[in-house]
């Protein structure tokens, strides 16, 4: 007994001794950069942009949109339905936000420019006649825009003319 007593005293020594010498953990984190709000006012008033929706929107997206702002510069919409995600951002033109501000780093079998009214978007794609994303810079403002699955060429020109 007392050789067990010994040898539970030893590692509790020991146990100490190793948290002692730990060193603490850094519990400071990065904090998200996306913040979701309830309308698009709010959104708006985040983000000191105007956020127009399209008034037509493709098969499968005629569902209630969610409002995030990324970083407090980038506001961002979303439509997700069980089958579907479609994502639009818009971003003030600066030297920080300069390209695309899509965030689909893919990588796809095509791309196009595609002109409507006096705005060009330019589209990427694996099937012609799709649209898996579609990008533009125009008046100082960027503009995004994924679909997943994709949505076809004419769906798309029919959205984007809503919002020319």
């Amino acid at each position: 007994m007392q050789k067990f007593i010994s040898i539970l005293l030893t590692a509790a020594f020991f146990g100490c001794l190793l948290a002692a010498c730990t060193p603490p953990r850094d519990e400071t984190a990065m904090q998200n950069p996306v913040v979701s709000y309830d309308t698009r006012e709010e959104l708006e008033e985040a983000t000191g942009l105007a956020v127009t929706l399209p008034a037509i929107m493709p098969d499968g997206f005629d569902v209630p949109p969610e409002y995030h702002a990324i970083s407090g510069k980038i506001a961002e919409v979303v439509w997700r339905s069980d089958e579907a995600v479609m994502t639009y951002r818009l971003a003030a033109l600066s030297e920080e936000l300069s390209e695309d501000i899509s965030g689909d780093y893919n990588e796809y079998n095509g791309a196009a420019e595609l002109i409507i009214a006096d705005r060009t978007f330019r589209i990427k794609y694996d099937i012609e006649g799709e649209v898996s994303v579609a990008t533009s810079a125009h008046g100082g403002f960027l503009y995004a825009f994924t679909f997943s699955p994709p949505v076809t060429l004419g769906q798309f020109q029919a959205m984007a003319e809503t919002l020319v």
